[in-house]
């Protein structure tokens, strides 16, 4: 399964299947490098996005992973809750964090990356994150993947920034889906809208950023 969902060749989502179907659980089984078929999917196998399409929809209808701890055994509640104070988000907002979690969407690969920030940092295309958010925005984890920091401590939105080169509308999706990563500080203590201007970003996604920042002003 993992060499499959790597490969992004034509019609491998029809081997997916065929091996999921057999085999469901190969969807928490770590490969190279501690990576899980999702990483492979989201992050090497991107040009054909039904491979990550039929991966996310195993991840939905066998309910794989759904869990209340993380790999390191930490309740998803409690990191939600310590997440929601360190940025002052206001208790009515909480909802908005889901305590359950898909713990493959999450899961580390050996040097620190979910796979979100693992497709990110290989420069996934744009389809394949209108793809994972399409397949879960319905989904009550949905939200956890973009609140997941890496092991350096970042969140998709910083790593997503941290490029030389990224697509705007990369940004813009995982803007969306946590509008209020844009108030968090990177592991380097910068917040977002620094490491915004120091690349090429459209002025527009610059100014969306500078609100989140400093609201009032706004």
């Amino acid at each position: 399964l993992h060499v499959v969902a790597a490969t992004g060749s034509a019609g491998a989502e029809k081997a997916v299947a065929a091996l999921l179907e057999v085999n469901p659980t190969a969807l928490t089984t770590r490969g190279a490098r501690g990576k899980v078929p999702l990483h492979f999917a989201f992050a090497e196998g991107s040009g054909n996005t039904k491979i990550l399409a039929e991966i996310l929809t195993a991840h939905k209808e066998a309910q794989i992973g759904v869990v209340d701890f993380d790999d390191d055994g930490k309740s998803f509640q409690y990191e939600k809750e310590r997440f929601c104070r360190s940025v002052s988000i206001p208790s009515v907002q909480h909802s908005h964090v889901p305590r359950y979690s898909h713990s493959t969407l999450r899961r580390y690969s050996f040097v620190g990356n979910t796979p979100l920030h693992a497709a990110i940092k290989n420069i996934a295309p744009h389809a394949a994150f209108v793809t994972f958010r399409d397949e879960l925005k319905e989904e009550e984890s949905f939200i956890s993947p973009f609140l997941t920091k890496n092991r350096n401590g970042d969140l998709p939105l910083h790593s997503a920034l941290h490029l030389l080169v990224v697509d705007p509308r990369i940004v813009y999706i995982l803007l969306d889906a946590a509008p209020f990563a844009g108030t968090v500080k990177d592991s380097r203590g910068k917040m977002p809208v620094q490491s915004a201007t120091a690349i090429d970003l459209p002025t527009n996604l610059v100014i969306d950023l500078l609100k989140m920042d400093m609201p009032i002003a706004f």
